[in-house]
């Protein structure tokens, strides 16, 4: 009996051990934790983006020219080579791609564009990717971000900007965000961007920028260990969002701007036919005129 009893008090007391270990273990585990949470505090948080709830999701639509740095900024961004990016004159990007990633506890999908304003998509073509592209966001993107390359303003971007301006109607001007690319030809030259903004951009530039209430950023594609870059556009982009009072571009948005282009096209046939009738009419009295001349020879 005191034999068992003996042998009882012994594995009592080396179970109490293995848990007093135990416990010990997972408190200098949970010291470790707090510590490296402490040091990423300032950092971009990294984590499994499904983790994350779907409300609490902030969506990014590419928009720019071919060239201009669109696939390299969205792979900034992401913090990873997801796009595939290079220094081309044709499209790399052929239909909208869609990725995501954790920034700051919050996750973010971002949507990489064809060249949707370039010469060689035709409107149908531009209509499915612009439709493609928000149902890869739906409800829809919170933010366009216009991605231009530092440097001057040439009449090919000129006209980007006044096709989607056509495209997606003039609301789409509270959800956009201008991001010039070539952060590093400033840093070369030591400017700031807001230097470069100062130095003799056109009034059709500065308009552009005023449209867009001011909002701009710029990134160094060159430095994509530099997450400070990525950190401030986020915090950029969350205000746009709050001044917007959390709402996003939504494909009926898109729709009422199709409308608004067909109700122009209406207004413009219209007028043409009227012209045309009016004309008629001119070569037709003319005519009559005319015989009635030739008659009374």
């Amino acid at each position: 009996m005191e034999t068992v009893e003996r042998n009882v008090s012994e594995r009592e007391k080396d179970s109490s051990y293995t848990t007093k270990t135990l416990l010990w273990g997972q408190r200098d585990d949970k010291i470790q934790l707090q510590n490296k949470l402490k040091e990423s505090e300032s950092k971009t948080v990294v984590a499994e983006p499904e983790q994350i709830p779907a409300a609490d999701c902030l969506r990014i639509v590419l928009i720019g020219k071919t060239g201009g740095g669109k696939s390299s900024s969205g792979n900034t961004i992401l913090g990873r080579r997801e796009f595939e990016a290079k220094a081309s004159q044709q499209s790399v990007t052929r239909n909208c791609q869609k990725a995501q990633t954790v920034i700051g506890g919050r996750r973010v999908v971002v949507v990489d564009t064809p060249g949707l304003f370039d010469n060689n998509l035709t409107p149908d073509q531009v209509d499915e990717e612009l439709l493609k592209c928000i149902s890869l966001l739906a409800p829809g993107p919170h933010v366009f971000l216009l991605v231009l390359p530092v440097g001057r303003f040439t009449e090919e971007e000129k006209q980007t900007l006044r096709q989607m301006k056509k495209v997606f109607g003039k609301n789409s001007e509270d959800f956009t965000l201008i991001l010039f690319t070539g952060g590093d030809k400033l840093q070369y030259e030591e400017k700031t961007i807001e230097e470069y903004l100062r130095e003799g951009r056109d009034e059709s530039f500065m308009k552009v920028i005023n449209d867009c209430g001011r909002r701009y950023h710029v990134f160094n594609n060159y430095d994509k260990q530099n997450r400070s870059q990525t950190n401030e556009l986020i915090q950029k982009i969350n205000n746009m969002v709050e001044k917007n009072r959390g709402k996003c571009f939504t494909s009926e948005m898109l729709q009422e701007a199709d409308a608004a282009i067909q109700r122009e096209m209406k207004r413009i046939l219209e007028e043409k036919e009227e012209e045309m009738k009016k004309l008629r009419e001119e070569l037709q009295k003319k005519h009559e005129e005319e015989t009635e001349s030739l008659r009374r020879k």
